[in-house]
């Protein structure tokens, strides 16, 4: 009777969750990071904004499949005004500008190939006076829903209405 090895590795993996496997990452994030390509050798093709947006909504729903939310929602929160090969994006807070930075390798390496343009290059701005205003307690809702309409207010009055 013959008895099936099981073939086993002599490399041991390391755990997910340990300190060695975080150094591991983080050396392989820096070695994409600092591999350097000559941009000016790479194609330079013209492109036009719908091209642009097609692939920057593509890129978005990518991310959404794979199961990315924090990203995705951020690249929605603003709308990317190209400048020729810039994209300007402005975000209410540093988190989102940071968020962003953290990933633009990724996601200027998707553009490139996609729009086979090599000179895409992002400029982000924080503006944090366009933050928007997030409603909250039912005075605060009552007053948002009473600015985008007036009548809300007679409404309540006729009915005598409690907020």
């Amino acid at each position: 009777m013959h008895i099936p090895k099981l073939a086993v590795s002599s490399r041991k993996r390391s755990s997910a969750l340990s300190l060695k496997s975080v150094h591991k990452k983080t050396e392989e994030t820096k070695k994409d990071q600092t591999t350097e390509v000559d941009l000016s050798k790479m194609p330079k093709e013209n492109f036009s904004q719908a091209d642009f947006h097609v692939y920057w909504k593509k890129y978005i729903d990518i991310l959404t499949k794979q199961g990315d939310k924090i990203l995705p929602s951020i690249l929605s929160a603003s709308k990317p005004v190209l400048k020729d090969t810039q994209i300007n994006l402005i975000y209410p807070n540093a988190m989102m500008v940071a968020e962003v930075k953290k990933n633009q390798v990724h996601i200027l390496n998707y553009l490139r190939r996609k729009l086979n343009n090599y000179q895409i290059s992002f400029n982000l701005i924080l503006n944090e006076t366009q933050e928007k205003k997030y409603a909250y307690t039912p005075e605060e809702k009552y007053n948002k829903l009473r600015e985008l309409n007036p009548v809300i207010d007679e409404l309540r009055k006729t009915f005598h209405l409690d907020l």
